[in-house]
């Protein structure tokens, strides 16, 4: 559930980023936004639930070692996470959108 408003409140693109604000061709709109959805549906079954927790104190603004005072852990294993959270961003944005 965090990561779901996370997601909601601060989107890793837009739908005006995606679809281009001149766009208005319902076509056009309707399977961008189904994009979206496939991508955010991708990205909830993809991230493991630590990188979740991370991703979501990411776009907070929160850095390596907030992160890793708050949920216990050192920098390391929340660069590492943080690595593997971009890998699975750019395959899902290539591969879906």
């Amino acid at each position: 559930m965090v990561f779901h408003h996370a997601v909601i409140k601060n989107p890793l693109l837009g739908e005006e980023e995606l679809m281009g604000k001149s766009s208005y061709d319902p076509e056009e709109l309707y399977l961008s936004k189904e994009k979206i959805q496939e991508y955010y549906q991708y990205i909830q079954e993809s991230f493991s639930a630590f990188e979740k927790e991370i991703f979501h104190y990411m776009i907070q603004g929160y850095s390596y070692r907030e992160i890793g005072m708050i949920l216990s852990k050192n920098s390391k294993s929340i660069d590492n996470a943080f690595q593997r959270i971009k890998k699975k961003v750019k395959y899902g944005f290539r591969n879906i959108i």
